[in-house]
């Protein structure tokens, strides 16, 4: 199941491709209602940032 904004053209029974941006996915267990997208082993830590190697030469 989806929900569109009401300005979308698509209507009950059209075919429609649909194109999700995942970065804005949550993920519910529908038996706990736990979010299942969030990284509770990280969640409210700031990630160190990566540092590139130097290139072999």
């Amino acid at each position: 199941m989806i929900s569109l904004d009401g300005a979308s053209q698509i209507r009950e029974g059209e075919n429609a491709e649909i194109w999700v941006d995942s970065s804005k996915m949550h993920l519910f267990d529908p038996a706990t209602g736990e979010n299942l997208t969030v990284d509770r082993e990280n969640a409210g830590t700031i990630p160190e940032p990566r540092v590139a190697e130097p290139a072999a030469g």
